[in-house]
């Protein structure tokens, strides 16, 4: 995931039961914001505030309008103006 002054970037797996999943919900807890992605597995959520912490979580949805539970919460920090930084999760096939 990479994070920059005004960018986070957000990865998760598939919804367990991915077989009518049509899309995610994004929850920005700090923002009290939520976005509305197609069937991804990654989101840059971007326009945020240099040196702040966010807290996001995320759901998944199908077809019916039939919405998962809500995903652990993950908290991240921003940089500060001008710094950058890349950390990278990898998974071994």
């Amino acid at each position: 995931m990479a994070i920059t002054s005004t960018s986070i970037d957000l990865l998760w797996s598939a919804a367990t039961d991915n077989v009518g999943v049509v899309g995610y919900y994004i929850d920005n807890i700090t923002d009290s914001t939520t976005e509305t992605l197609g069937n991804v597995l990654s989101h840059t959520v971007t326009g945020l505030s240099p040196d702040t912490e966010y807290s996001f979580t995320h759901r998944a949805f199908d077809a019916a309008g039939n919405i998962s539970t809500q995903s652990n919460i993950v908290t991240d920090r921003t940089l500060s103006t001008g710094d950058f930084n890349y950390n990278l999760d990898f998974n071994i096939i």
